[in-house]
């Protein structure tokens, strides 16, 4: 797709949980290793891209499991392009926080976005996670008090265990469930935080080409892109056209706006073009 300023977005979901690694909270030892294979795609994607790509690691929930993927993502690509001679820069959170402790943190992000800017060429990665209310599961499958599971939710649960995909099905074509819990407005409401963060982006980055990242969890991604594959409804036949089967731990989705209304959505190696409604604005990003 050309232009040079687009913005694409990269969606995972996080790596494997279990018995808390020490230096990434809520992942077990085969969530690391499985973080670092995924970061060999994610170089890869790093690589192709553009001259000039900003790429953003990005939008997290409230799970620690969520952020600890995204640090082994951007710890284990800037590992690997280095021993590759890669050019890419990395800017990771530790020193934007050391920076903004004494200069704050508007004055450091934009004394970041202008050094960036004045080498237009340069691939940058700048690890910046954010927390983003709609891509967490307390806004849309908890009670008002985020810690309390909807009982409709629970039932669902407690019907299929681990089962994910016989829960998503069910989910997906029992009308009942989904006016209690919308996976139609689940997806629109990752949506609106993903374009909102592109927002953020752009106010930084305006004449660059923006890559974001997101980690976020099953069900919400299934609904995502489920929504997407099939132009803005959530269904059990749109949930098989992407393969019927629970997003896995790291699998990875692309989503690009084309600038003409449609939405490209490339995942287990199909493309879906999307035409869905016309992008809102968006309000600021939370911090």
């Amino acid at each position: 797709m050309e232009g040079n300023n687009r913005t694409e977005y990269w969606v995972t979901r996080h790596s494997k949980s279990g018995k808390d690694v020490e230096s990434s909270p809520g992942l077990s030892e085969q969530g690391v290793e499985m973080a670092r294979e995924r970061a060999k795609t994610i170089v890869e994607l790093i690589e192709n891209s553009q001259k000039g790509s900003v790429i953003l690691y990005g939008g997290v929930t409230s799970e620690p499991r969520t952020r600890s993927t995204t640090e082994l993502y951007t710890d284990e690509s800037e590992k690997i392009l280095k021993e590759r001679g890669g050019t890419a820069r990395f800017i990771k959170k530790e020193d934007i926080k050391e920076q903004a402790n004494q200069s704050g943190y508007l004055k450091t992000a934009n004394e970041i976005a202008s050094q960036i800017n004045a080498v237009p060429e340069e691939k940058v990665v700048i690890e910046l996670p954010l927390f983003l209310k709609e891509f967490s599961m307390e806004k849309y499958l908890y009670e008002d008090d985020g810690e309390t599971v909807k009982p409709e939710w629970q039932k669902l649960l407690d019907k299929h265990g681990k089962n994910y995909t016989a829960a998503i099905e069910d989910w997906f074509s029992n009308p009942e469930l989904s006016k209690t819990i919308d996976p139609e407005e689940m997806a629109r409401g990752c949506m609106k935080a993903m374009q909102r963060l592109e927002s953020f982006s752009k106010k930084f980055f305006p004449d660059r080409p923006v890559k974001i990242g997101f980690v976020g969890h099953s069900f919400l991604i299934d609904a995502l892109l489920t929504y997407i594959a099939n132009d803005g409804k959530v269904s059990a036949d749109g949930f098989k056209k992407i393969g019927g089967d629970v997003v896995k731990e790291t699998e990875l989705a692309t989503i690009e706006f084309d600038g003409n209304g449609g939405l490209h959505l490339r995942y287990r190696d199909k493309d879906f073009l999307s035409a869905l409604p016309d992008r809102q604005e968006i309000p600021e990003v939370e911090k």
